[in-house]
């Protein structure tokens, strides 16, 4: 069963994550969601979106799933206008933070 469906989704939906991830894609987009949380701390996955080729959706279905990053507190989003979580580091591994460059760098090669 998928970590991206959830247990009272269809079986297409389990299908789908499942798929997702054993091609890598949803691997990939934690990636990338990592840095863009890591370069533009305390933004919504809508501001987010606007750095990225992935959609708002896909960027909100990443975040939850990132262990280095958490929730930041909720204001009025600048491009949906409404009232969204944003989304930072883990303040605890703010220490690390050349170490995780290192590790994305070396996954984009």
């Amino acid at each position: 069963m998928s970590q991206n469906a959830r247990t009272t989704d269809p079986v297409s939906s389990h299908l789908a994550g499942d798929d997702i991830e054993s091609s890598g894609i949803a691997g990939n987009q934690r990636r990338l969601v990592l840095a863009l949380v890591k370069n533009y701390p305390n933004k919504t996955s809508h501001e987010l979106a606007l750095h990225s080729h992935l959609d708002r959706y896909q960027i909100a279905r990443r975040l939850p799933e990132i262990h280095l990053i958490e929730k930041g507190p909720a204001r009025t989003c600048a491009v949906s206008k409404r009232t969204c979580v944003t989304w930072r580091m883990k303040t605890e591994l703010s220490h690390v933070s050349n170490w995780i460059d290192k590790v994305l760098e070396k996954m984009e090669r």
